[in-house]
């Protein structure tokens, strides 16, 4: 599913690009660090412990977007990151912990401040997609992964130091609702553990910075 939503959301820039400037169509790829807060499950007791929480760890993450901006600063985006982290899973037993991909595929809306010929220039960002949780392996059992509606802001400053190549430092919020009859981080403890949702939450913030191709 979420591969027809990559292509959709990817099929959807390219369809508006006409739109706008042929020289303010723009590609770019940045790295940064992604703050996550997760919400914990409660499944039952499993062999004489009790395992209250799936968390996942603070990570680097990096991704791309693909997108088009007109004369007036106003844009339009395909977003994909990737935060490959590990999942903890802890109560009163040992620890267990295994890989965690946390995929987003989101289409946002941008507004640059300012005229276009300006070097520098602030923008907001507003979207809505897919966040995907991978399958994770753990020593007694697997996570099977999940696909959660999401929504995005934030935003951050670009400055163009020549006409095609720029640089981008930007903030992103990441609110993922998750249901309270399917959690998106299930997670088999045992054989015959399946553990149900307790709470409904996720929030990645993510701090990151790229470069920038104008085309």
């Amino acid at each position: 599913m979420f591969r027809s939503m990559l292509v959709l959301a990817a099929t959807s820039v390219l369809l508006a690009a006409p739109a706008f400037a042929q020289d303010r169509f723009e590609v770019s790829g940045f790295y940064g660090w992604t703050f996550v807060d997760g919400s914990g499950f409660r499944p039952p007791p499993s062999a004489g412990a009790s395992y209250a929480r799936a968390d996942a760890r603070d990570s680097t993450s990096y991704g791309f977007t693909v997108g088009a901006i007109s004369d007036m600063g106003l844009g339009l985006e395909f977003l994909w990151d990737r935060q490959a982290t590990t999942l903890d899973v802890t109560g009163t037993g040992p620890t267990r912990s295994g890989r965690l991909n946390i995929d987003n595929y989101h289409l946002n809306v941008v507004y640059e401040f300012g005229p276009r010929e300006n070097p520098a220039h602030l923008f907001v960002l507003g979207g809505f997609g897919a966040t995907r949780y991978g399958e994770v392996v753990l020593p007694a059992g697997i996570a099977p992964g999940s696909t959660r509606f999401s929504w995005a802001f934030g935003g951050g400053v670009k400055a163009y130091p020549s006409r095609r190549v720029g640089f981008k430092a930007m903030l992103r919020f990441v609110p993922t609702y998750i249901d309270r009859l399917e959690t998106g981080l299930r997670c088999d403890l045992t054989p015959d553990c399946w553990a149900n949702s307790g709470a409904a939450n996720s929030i990645q913030i993510e701090f990151s910075g790229g470069v920038i191709v104008r085309f």
